[in-house]
């Protein structure tokens, strides 16, 4: 089992368990919140969450339109 902890204050700590419903991001562009699977983040069996970026898909569309100008 994979869980994420976080020191809320001294005295409160947050456990939560990790599964493929329940990891969420932001797009690095607009904000939006986007729900996620890990195993889409996975390339050469290698994942890197540091360096992962995932976009909603208006941004998305955006990006790949001002790529092919």
């Amino acid at each position: 089992m994979f869980y994420v902890k976080a020191t809320l204050s001294p005295d409160v700590t947050l456990f939560t368990k990790v599964q493929n419903n329940t990891v969420y991001t932001r797009c690095p562009d607009c904000g939006e919140e986007l729900q996620l699977e890990l195993n889409d983040l996975i390339y050469n069996d290698q994942i890197d969450l540091d360096e992962a970026a995932c976009y909603c898909m208006d941004c998305f569309c955006l990006r790949c339109k001002e790529a092919h100008r």
